[in-house]
């Protein structure tokens, strides 16, 4: 950042290599993500913490922030957009950096890949209740 303020910059083959290497990221995420989650039968998913945790994150943090913008009064659209950001899925980082710190990859994808399926009803439920309150 510092060297972009000052107007510094990186000659354009190192600059588009680091460009190159940045947009292979996502996709190689959800290789590893992918390789975990291959192993998962639907009915490992029904555990009783992975299903708390998924409501926790889909229903109950957007329903909180949602009554705070109430209490604080907000522009609608940033309170809308806001509300909608908390309603998105566990992100792909919760596997990768569970399986770097050796902790529970197991649920952390069990997670993953039930606040992703579950997303697919909240977050047009939750856009819905936005639009007409």
């Amino acid at each position: 950042m510092i060297a972009y303020n000052l107007h510094i910059y990186l000659p354009i083959g190192i600059s588009k290599t680091i460009k190159m290497i940045g947009s292979c990221s996502t996709p190689l995420c959800l290789i590893v993500v992918g390789t975990f989650a291959s192993d998962l039968r639907f009915r490992e998913l029904m555990n009783k913490h992975v299903i708390l945790f998924s409501i926790y994150r889909l229903i109950m943090i957007p329903c909180i922030i949602f009554i705070l913008f109430l209490i604080f009064p907000v522009n609608r659209l940033c309170r809308n957009v806001c509300v909608l950001l908390t309603d998105i899925p566990a992100a792909t980082t919760t596997v990768l950096l569970a399986k770097q710190y050796s902790v529970n990859v197991l649920f952390a994808t069990k997670v993953l890949v039930l606040s992703s399926l579950l997303s697919i009803l909240t977050i047009p439920f939750v856009t819905y209740l936005l639009e007409i309150v």
